[in-house]
C-alpha cells in the first residue's frame, strides 16, 4: 500500500505513518518534497513512481473497496496476461444528499476480454457503457509506465483519459462485478470542480485529445471516424467539431439556392426544434445565414426540460450575408442536460435555416456546431 499525502492539513499523515511504522513492508507513505498541494495527477506519478509490483490499483480517501475486489481483479490479471488492465462496476451514492444510487453499466458480453479500442468505442463513441471509476480500475504497472503515467495538465478528469487510453491502446477485461463504491458528497474534489468549472474544463480538453487520437488513427480504423462522427451532435461544442446533416429542403425561398443544406421554417406561425447534450457551462447561441424572402420576426428559445434557459426576439429582412443574426448567452447547470433550441417565425415571409452556432464561452477559438 503506497500512501501519498498531497499537503493534507490534518492529522491524515500522522496516522498514516503510525501504521507503515507498524507494517513497513506493507505500507509505505510518501509526502512531495515541499509538503504542499500539488493536486491528483502529480500525487497519483508521485506513487506510481514507487510502485514496485506488477499492479495499480488506486483508491481516493472518500471511497471504498469490498474485502473481494484486490483478489478479484488479480485473478482475472494472472489469468488472462495478455490485458492491460481490468475495469468493474461501481456503486455511486451521496453521503449527504439524499439522492438515489446508481450502478454502472457496460455493455454485453461482460466477464471477458475486450480487444484494443473496442471499450474505448463502447465508452466514448457509441456511448453504450459508462465511463469506469478509477476505483474499480487496476492496471498493469507497465502499462500505465508506457503511457506515462497521468497527464499532468489535467486538474480534474485526469483519470478519464487514463483508462481512455488504456482501452485505446491495449485488450482489456470488462467484468459485471460491483466491489468498489465511490461516495459523493457537495464538498469533495469533483463537486467543487463542477461549480467552480474545472471539470468541464477538463472533459474539453480531454475531448479535443480525443478528436486527435481518432485523426491520428482514422486511416487504419475507420469506424473510429465513422462513429465518431455519429457523435458530434453532443461533443462538438466541447472539441470544436463541424456538422452538417443532409436533409432535402422542400423549398427555397426567393434568391436562396436550394443545395440540400437548408431547413424551410415557415410559412408561420411555424417552428423547428433540435436538441443537443451539453455539460455545465456557459454557451453562446449565432443563428447563422438565416436567409428570408420577406420580412419576418424570428425568435430562438433555449429550454432545459420545460424550463427556459434564455431567448431572442429578432427582426430579419430579406437580405444575402452569412453575417450572425442574432445571439443568445445562457447557462446550463450540472450535470449533464439535454438542451432544446426551438425556432419560431412570424409574420408572411419564409426562412431558409443554414446553420445555428454553439459555442462554449471563455475559449478563445470558435468551437461551432452547425446544426441543418
Amino acid at each position: 500500500m503506497i500512501i501519498v499525502d498531497d499537503g493534507s492539513t490534518d492529522e491524515s499523515c500522522a496516522i498514516a505513518r503510525h501504521y507503515a511504522d507498524r507494517e513497513p513492508d506493507r505500507i509505505r507513505v510518501f509526502q512531495h518534497p515541499d509538503w504542499a498541494n500539488h493536486g491528483v495527477s502529480r500525487t497519483v506519478n508521485r506513487a506510481l513512481a514507487q510502485a514496485s509490483a506488477n499492479y495499480v490499483a488506486f483508491l481516493d480517501a472518500d471511497d471504498t473497496w469490498m474485502p473481494e475486489r484486490l483478489s478479484h481483479d488479480v485473478a482475472i490479471l494472472d489469468a488472462n496476461p495478455e490485458v492491460a488492465s481490468i475495469v468493474s462496476n461501481t456503486l455511486y451514492w451521496w453521503l449527504d444528499e439524499n439522492q438515489p444510487a446508481w450502478i454502472d453499466r457496460f455493455n454485453s458480453p461482460l466477464n471477458c476480454v475486450w480487444p484494443a479500442r473496442s471499450f474505448f468505442k463502447s465508452v466514448w463513441l457509441t456511448q453504450e457503457s459508462d465511463v469506469p471509476c478509477i476505483t474499480a480500475f487496476t492496471a498493469r504497472t507497465t502499462a500505465l509506465r508506457e503511457l506515462g503515467g497521468v497527464d499532468l495538465s489535467y486538474s480534474v478528469a485526469e483519470d478519464m483519459k487514463v483508462i481512455a487510453e488504456v482501452a485505446f491502446r491495449y485488450p482489456v477485461f470488462v467484468a459485471d462485478a460491483c466491489n468498489t463504491e465511490y461516495r459523493r458528497t457537495g464538498e469533495s474534489l469533483w463537486s467543487r470542480s463542477i461549480a467552480d468549472g474545472r471539470d468541464a474544463e477538463c472533459r474539453r480538453q480531454f475531448r479535443k485529445w480525443m478528436k486527435a487520437l481518432i485523426e491520428q488513427h482514422a486511416a487504419d480504423d475507420p469506424t473510429l471516424l465513422t462513429q465518431f462522427i455519429a457523435r458530434l451532435p453532443s461533443i462538438a461544442p466541447l472539441i470544436g467539431g463541424e456538422i452538417r446533416a443532409r436533409r432535402a429542403s422542400a423549398a427555397a425561398p426567393d434568391g436562396a439556392a436550394d443545395d440540400g443544406l437548408d431547413i424551410i421554417v415557415g410559412p408561420p406561425p411555424a417552428s423547428w426544434t433540435t436538441s443537443i447534450r451539453l455539460e455545465a457551462g456557459q454557451y453562446l447561441l449565432k443563428v447563422l445565414d438565416a436567409r428570408v424572402n420577406h420580412p419576418l420576426a424570428a425568435e430562438v428559445t433555449i429550454k432545459n426540460g420545460g424550463v427556459t434557459l434564455a431567448s431572442a426576439r429578432v427582426a430579419l429582412i430579406p437580405i444575402f450575408d452569412t453575417a450572425p443574426k442574432f445571439c443568445v448567452l445562457f447557462k446550463v447547470s450540472p450535470p449533464v442536460s439535454d438542451i432544446s433550441i426551438t425556432l419560431t417565425t412570424e409574420g408572411n415571409g419564409t426562412m431558409a435555416l443554414h446553420s445555428i452556432e454553439v459555442r462554449a464561452e471563455g475559449w478563445s477559438s470558435v468551437l461551432p456546431l452547425l446544426l441543418t
